[in-house]
C-alpha cells in the first residue's frame, strides 16, 4: 500500500492520535466490563487503528507502527479507566440495555447526570460545573465516541461502576 504524505504539525498529529484512541475505545471498554478482549467484534475496530498507525508513521517502519500501535492501546487504557470517563461509559452503556437507541441529547443529559455529583463531590463550584458540562470540543468527541463505538455491542445485564464515586 503506497501511502500520500501525511501533514505533520502538530493538529494533525494530535488529530491521528485521538482517532487511535477511538478506535481501540469501545474495545477496551468491553474487555474491562467483561475481564477479556473479543478480538471477533472488534476487528473493524483494530483495522482502522492500524491503517491510522500507517498514516501516523508513514515514513517509518513498522516496528515504529507497531510501537505506536502499543502506544495508542496504553493510552486508550488509560482513557477508559479515569474514573470520570468510565462513569460516562457505564451510565450510557446502562441507558442503552433499557432503550436499544439514545439520541444524542440524551447522550449528553445521560453524562451530565453521572458526571456533575462527581464534579461537586470533588469540591468545585456548581458553576464550574455548569461550565465545563457545556458541549464544547473534547466533550463532542468524547459523545462521538460514546454513540460509534462498542457500546452498541454491549450486551450485558448491568454496568458497575461504583468505584468511581
Amino acid at each position: 500500500m503506497l501511502l500520500r504524505p501525511y501533514a505533520q504539525d502538530d493538529e494533525t498529529i494530535i488529530d491521528l492520535d485521538k482517532r487511535a484512541i477511538k478506535s481501540f475505545a469501545g474495545i477496551v471498554a468491553e474487555a474491562r466490563h467483561t475481564g477479556s478482549v473479543r478480538w471477533r467484534y472488534g476487528t473493524d475496530d483494530f483495522a482502522g487503528a492500524y491503517k491510522i498507525a500507517l498514516v501516523r508513521n508513514s515514513e517509518g517502519t513498522l516496528s515504529e507502527v507497531e510501537a505506536y500501535l502499543k502506544f495508542a492501546w496504553v493510552r486508550t487504557h488509560a482513557f477508559v479507566d479515569h474514573p470520570y470517563h468510565w462513569a460516562a461509559i457505564a451510565a450510557v452503556a446502562n441507558a442503552l440495555l433499557r432503550r436499544k437507541r439514545l439520541p444524542y441529547e440524551e447522550v449528553e443529559k445521560v453524562i451530565n447526570d453521572v458526571l456533575a455529583p462527581l464534579y461537586l463531590a470533588r469540591g468545585e463550584p456548581r458553576s464550574w460545573v455548569e461550565e465545563n458540562l457545556a458541549m464544547d470540543g473534547n466533550r463532542l468527541a468524547f459523545l462521538q465516541f460514546l454513540m460509534r463505538r462498542g457500546l452498541r455491542r454491549l450486551r450485558v445485564q448491568r454496568f458497575e461502576w461504583d468505584d468511581a464515586r
